[in-house]
């Protein structure tokens, strides 16, 4: 655990070198990957949502936003994120959307 908080440091410390404020929706979208990936989807939805008001991001934010509600059984919620991230011009965003959908289906 004590080695998990020196990599969370060092990133974060990175992150602020490399250009990321900490108001950049960037670094929030990372701690909410990572709270993500931790289990913790509360401090998940925070951080994306803290992200969201930023221009250029919201397509990624929404995808993120409906995996954490799809992870906690909130379907139509997951759905309707995904709607909203489906929008995106990037096709790698569209792709996962798509394939999320699919398998929310598949099950």
């Amino acid at each position: 655990m004590k080695h998990l908080a020196s990599v969370i440091a060092f990133l974060t410390l990175l992150a602020s070198l490399s250009g990321c404020s900490l108001g950049d929706p960037r670094l929030s979208v990372f701690q909410g990957n990572f709270s993500f990936g931790s289990g913790d989807f509360q401090s998940a939805t925070v951080s994306y949502l803290r992200a969201l008001p930023a221009e250029g991001f919201a397509d990624i934010i929404y995808y993120n936003l409906g995996n954490v509600y799809y992870a906690l059984g909130e379907t139509s919620a997951a759905a309707d994120a995904w709607d909203e991230a489906a929008a995106s011009p990037r096709r790698a965003v569209q792709f996962a959307v798509f394939f999320n959908r699919g398998v929310m289906m598949y099950e």
